[in-house]
């Protein structure tokens, strides 16, 4: 089946960096996937450390009580709990907030218990996290991978793109071969090209255009439609050609050849050429992806910063699980002066994580 009877001249050629793109908004994806799996990390993963240290000795605490405990189910099977526990052991007083995230299938309300380690008795949780623990440990494994593993294969695919460009760039002898374009996308001016590798049909690839760029088409006897890409002698990965040829370095009479063909071949085919001759103008969004990239990090870091301040100056509580983390990471002296504005407000308290002294209680 005949879709063209162009060929290239047969001498090393060298194609244009950068033919095969990484996925649309991939370093966005990436980030995003590192956010929200940082958040249940960050989240989940104190508990879940201080409830496997409890599971390994166990007490029930009598002198207890469990303040502001409330469970939420959601999808009839996505459960999480929060609770403020206070208790007594030794005759020192404590107080923790708790959070829990587990999957069951379940209605009414949980009964539980306050549990501290035998060996660490400031540690403390719901019985309910002890019981759930595996159940636990389960689920968060789970969406720890599903996040940070999406972030992996958007970064393998970012890896790819860029090891694919780099060895088209280099020159060698190229083959012509059809394939099937399976998607196109356009924003702001680019247009990201998905097509099937040939050799591995299952394989997708990306390619962008920019405004004034198109893929080259070809046709066969029964009028079906090919992108036409080039496989090159050392390369893994195809790259798509451009209508104007000008992915490929070759010379003006050269191009102008090819063109006149492809042209001619149009003509026979539709009554007038389809190809446009003209060479497309060129534009660099670097910068721009650049900025992006700058840009999203800096909101993250400005909204944790806005978080801190609302948590150090007007929380309600002194036990915000993500004020108190930020506030943990925080250098000596802003800490300092943190758990200061903390103290002032909430010194008759027992003081949070990152303000304690080494009691774990008192404010340092």
């Amino acid at each position: 089946m005949a879709y063209t009877r162009l060929t290239l001249p047969d001498r090393p050629l060298t194609l244009r960096p950068g033919l095969i793109a990484a996925p649309r908004l991939a370093g966005f994806l990436i980030l995003v996937f590192l956010a929200v799996g940082g958040a249940i990390a960050w989240w989940q993963a104190p508990g879940l450390w201080r409830d496997w240290q409890i599971s390994r000795n166990p007490v029930t605490v009598a002198d207890s009580e469990v303040r502001d405990g409330k469970c939420t189910t959601r999808k009839a099977f996505f459960t999480d709990c929060e609770a403020h526990l206070v208790w007594s052991h030794g005759g020192q007083s404590y107080e923790t907030e708790v959070s829990l995230m587990f999957v069951d299938i379940h209605s009414g309300d949980y009964y539980v218990d306050v549990v501290i380690s035998g060996d660490k008795p400031h540690l403390a949780t719901l019985s309910l996290g002890v019981e759930k623990l595996w159940n636990r440990i389960a689920m968060f494994a789970a969406f720890t991978a599903l996040f940070f593993g999406g972030a992996l294969a958007v970064l393998w695919q970012w890896i790819r793109a860029a090891r694919g460009s780099r060895q088209l760039a280099a020159p060698g002898r190229l083959m012509l071969i059809p394939t099937e374009i399976t998607q196109s996308q356009t924003a702001r001016g680019v247009t990201q090209i998905t097509y099937r590798d040939p050799s591995k049909p299952k394989r997708r690839l990306a390619s962008n255009f920019a405004r004034g760029e198109d893929p080259l088409m070809v046709w066969d006897d029964q009028g079906n439609a090919r992108a036409l890409a080039v496989r090159h002698e050392t390369a893994a990965l195809p790259a798509l050609l451009d209508r104007g040829l000008m992915r490929v370095d070759l010379s003006d009479a050269e191009r102008r050849a090819a063109l006149d063909l492809l042209a001619a071949e149009e003509t026979e085919r539709f009554g007038a050429p389809q190809t446009e001759t003209a060479p497309p103008k060129k534009k660099l969004h670097v910068l721009r992806g650049i900025l992006t990239f700058f840009g999203i990090v800096l909101f993250f870091v400005l909204a944790a910063l806005g978080w801190w301040l609302w948590y150090v100056l007007g929380a309600s509580s002194q036990y915000d699980r993500v004020g108190m983390e930020i506030n943990n990471l925080m250098p000596a002296p802003v800490n300092d002066w943190a758990c200061g504005k903390l103290e002032e407000r909430f010194g008759h308290l027992n003081a949070p994580w990152g303000c304690t002294a080494a009691d774990h209680v008192s404010w340092k």
